[in-house]
């Protein structure tokens, strides 16, 4: 059943994961509910770490103001995860999603486009229209990044109910690229300007989060480590291990991972008939 809001426009899930920066979780939310059309259809789904306490702060003073404009939102929290496992977060959002589209939105992605939110539900309803139980992947891209797959990226209800799971690795761009494609699913692009401040690229300041995307190793910088996460964690050798961004998480096709992988298409291929 396709999820309808005021006029008639899709509801739209918002799913935003952070941590260490409560300014920009508050910008960023009040960026995209401001420039929506539909306030009513938007709903934020907020997932944070557990000892972010600032960042929690932040969304629980905003909460009062989202609630006003007639938007919704929920809080996950969590133990910290590092960010190879940073998609099981993607994960534990389906059953608090309200919306037909889960858009997931960095906290440096930021919306230039007035109405967004019917922008992107007039480009899916085109595909509803030749095909209602379409399974649709809503591919944005960051006006200031020219990248081969999507920046940022919405699934629509029917994509998660086939597939059971937003995704199975870090590398989720590529990861929903390479779905739509294999599964030969719905793709559009709606007119959407977004811009991405990714600081590896100088948009803005390096920041201690940023330097545990990709750290420096323990024994280069050992207060780093210390400093975010405490004594505790950083004794714990595999847990360490997976703070780490590497190529790693693009290697979704072979493996247990590419198992996994072609039991998904397959999901797809059967459920269409293709």
């Amino acid at each position: 059943m396709i999820n309808r809001g005021k006029d008639n426009s899709l509801k739209i899930s918002i799913g935003i994961i952070s941590r260490g920066r409560p300014n920009y979780l508050s910008a960023l939310i009040m960026n995209w509910l401001s420039l929506s059309q539909y306030k009513e259809n938007i709903q934020f789904v907020v997932a944070l770490d557990d000892d972010d306490q600032d960042s929690v702060k932040a969304y629980y003073d905003l909460k009062p103001l989202i609630k006003y404009y007639g938007a919704d939102s929920c809080l996950l929290t969590e133990h910290p995860t590092g960010y190879i496992n940073l998609y099981k977060r993607n994960n534990q959002m389906l059953p608090h999603y309200t919306g037909d589209l889960l858009l997931m939105v960095c906290d440096d992605q930021f919306v230039f486009t007035p109405a967004w939110d019917k922008k992107i539900s007039d480009s899916v309803d085109f595909v509803y229209e030749r095909q209602k139980d379409a399974s649709v992947l809503v591919w944005m891209c960051g006006a200031n990044n020219k990248k081969p797959h999507p920046d940022l990226y919405a699934l629509n209800r029917k994509w998660l109910d086939i597939a059971g799971k937003y995704t199975i690795t870090a590398g989720t761009d590529a990861y929903v690229r390479d779905v739509s494609q294999d599964a030969n699913l719905s793709v559009v692009k709606p007119d959407v300007i977004v811009y991405h401040l990714q600081r590896k690229f100088g948009h803005l300041p390096i920041d201690i989060i940023e330097n545990h995307r990709k750290p420096p190793s323990f024994e280069e910088d050992k207060n780093l480590w210390e400093l975010k996460y405490g004594e505790e964690l950083v004794k714990d050798k595999a847990w360490m291990e997976s703070t780490r961004h590497n190529d790693r998480i693009y290697r979704f096709h072979h493996d247990d991972l590419g198992n996994e992988y072609n039991s998904i298409i397959k999901k797809f291929k059967d459920y269409y008939g293709r």
